[in-house]
């Protein structure tokens, strides 16, 4: 994971059960009248098992047509209209991606924001896109010490631990909204939601080696909603949206979930 999403992730998503120092700067929301947005979310979905033996573990990618990050873009847009935003879907150059991906705008012994080295540049690539603030989506892995791991999950998946016939599953969706703006630019707040709701025992009979992206499809919603649910809550959170940071579905009792 590169540096920038890394912090990012840890200063913003619990999940990944770590803390940084780096001090976020209000957003001036009286400044931001357009909002650029890009994303880079892996296309497939991960099954991912951990066994009751290291020869039970394993790591599957599956294609699928479901568009999430398209359903990602349009829950940002729709929401940062009806609040009057101008939303702007980006193209970045290789050069522009290759700053926020691989700048070393982090320290990575403390997560501190290094403005001196990022905050221009970044700053710069705002002013070229005619944009006052720059949410990129970016899939990532993560160590998830929750999911009776810890289990290395990437991007958006499905987690399931025990036998064959797993006795835990649990779906994900790990998508930082990072935010950047201001001049020199600095990261802003944001949160999202990246777990979904367990379900113990798993509710399939197959072996979950020969689960086809079919056998997922009823929880295409969870995923959408996951994606829905990290978008209200990274607006709400930076200020750009009003009202209460909605909770995540593994925030909520059971029922709740449903």
């Amino acid at each position: 994971m590169n540096p920038i999403f890394r912090a990012l992730a840890l200063l913003s998503l619990s999940v990944l059960g770590a803390c940084a120092v780096t001090p976020y700067k209000a957003l001036d929301v009286k400044t931001v009248r357009t909002v650029g947005w890009y994303g880079e979310i892996d296309p497939v979905l991960n099954n991912v098992h951990t066994g009751i033996t290291i020869f039970g573990n394993f790591s599957t990618p599956l294609a699928h047509d479901w568009q999430l990050q398209a359903h990602l873009e349009q829950a940002l847009s729709s929401r940062l209209e009806a609040a009057g935003y101008q939303f702007k879907r980006l193209e970045l150059a290789a050069e522009e991606q290759k700053l926020l991906a691989d700048g070393g705008c982090f320290s990575d012994w403390d997560g501190h924001y290094k403005i001196e080295l990022c905050g221009q540049p970044i700053a710069d690539l705002l002013k070229r896109h005619q944009i006052d603030l720059l949410i990129w989506s970016k899939g990532f892995t993560a160590h998830d010490y929750f999911t009776q791991g810890p289990a290395q999950l990437p991007q958006i998946g499905v987690f399931t631990r025990g036998t064959d016939r797993p006795n835990l599953m649990v779906p994900y969706a790990h998508v930082s909204m990072a935010m950047m703006a201001g001049d020199p630019a600095e990261p802003r707040k944001s949160a999202g939601c990246m777990r979904g709701r367990s379900r113990d025992p798993s509710p399939w009979p197959k072996k979950v080696g020969d689960m086809s992206i079919e056998d997922y499809a009823f929880l295409r919603p969870e995923f959408e909603m996951l994606l829905d649910r990290s978008a209200h809550r990274a607006l709400v959170e930076s200020g750009l949206l009003p009202g209460p940071i909605p909770t995540c579905p593994d925030q909520q009792p059971g029922m709740e979930k449903l």
